[in-house]
């Protein structure tokens, strides 16, 4: 899994050197850039060299929100691939899912539990759930994922990924078709 998000971070890696390029700059040291808030994307831009892409190469860039607090899965994306670089375990558990609360559970849960399906990581809350009321999910076990579930959400990331890469290569083709 963790080899699949990988693969997916090298390919919008290499379309942003192939938009670099297309402006006749070089793309050596070009990365995409992923900055800690919006507020640092313009300076992620610099240091990534992607301001050596077109600016509207650049803004549409900056219309995939790749920060903390923008696109959760581009952002998650680039966290895992950094995370497991050096290691290719992937934390994932299996949680108890509920649909069903039992009665009387102590008011004070109530809004950290939040709407339903539930995450029950409460022994006590736990012991009264009924067995026919629970059903495992296999869930990211670590931020900025955690308790999402895996097929769904890689899924989501390689549409994502492939949303990207399609964007580039649709500016791509326009730029070369476009007289110089």
């Amino acid at each position: 899994m963790a080899q699949c998000i990988q693969n997916e971070s090298i390919s919008s890696r290499d379309r942003a050197c192939d938009l670099v390029r297309l402006n006749n700059k070089s793309a050596k040291g070009v990365h995409f850039p992923f900055a800690e808030n919006a507020e640092e994307l313009d300076g992620q831009i610099k240091r990534k060299h992607f301001d050596r892409a077109t600016p509207d190469v650049v803004e549409l860039l900056r219309s995939f929100k790749p920060f903390k607090g923008g696109n959760l899965l581009l952002r998650a994306m680039h966290d895992i691939d950094v995370a497991t670089k050096h290691d290719t375990i992937l934390q994932i558990s299996v949680f108890p899912l509920v649909n069903k609360l039992p009665e009387g559970l102590p008011q004070e849960l109530a809004p950290i539990i939040g709407a339903p399906p539930y995450f029950v990581t409460s022994a006590v809350v736990f012991q009264d759930i009924k067995q026919e009321d629970i059903s495992p999910i296999v869930a990211f076990a670590h931020n900025p994922l955690f308790h999402r579930e895996v097929l769904e959400t890689l899924k989501q990331i390689v549409e994502l990924s492939f949303g990207i890469v399609d964007a580039f290569e649709s500016h791509l083709h326009r730029s070369s078709r476009t007289p110089a």
